[in-house]
């Protein structure tokens, strides 16, 4: 196990724990065992605003305000990058005309 830790740069009882799931999921899976990380996928920080909240707001914005995504980003009173990055998600859509949120 040492050997396996200095390899890995990891200290010996992480391979310990590593090995003794390993060893545990071998058992009931067969000849290969599972060491995928147990962390769910719905994991990490969770939005400060919920989308149905921002739709609401983003309904409530007159269209000549939300014709940029900085102008919506103003009238949202949050960043530009939020606005950006739900343009990413496929939350928020371009258009020629103005910006449309999508659920």
């Amino acid at each position: 196990m040492k050997t396996a830790a200095t390899h890995f740069g990891v200290h010996r009882a992480t391979i310990r724990r590593l090995w003794k799931l390993h060893m545990a999921s071998s058992v009931t899976d067969g000849l290969a065992g599972n060491v995928a990380s147990r962390i769910k996928g719905h994991s990490g920080r969770k939005p400060k605003i919920p989308d149905e909240e921002l739709k609401a707001r983003i309904a409530a914005i007159p269209v000549e305000r939300r014709m940029t995504g900085r102008g919506l980003s103003t009238a949202l009173q949050v960043s530009n990058s939020v606005v950006v990055r739900l343009i990413k998600s496929g939350k928020l859509r371009r258009h020629p005309k103005k910006l449309h949120y999508i659920m």
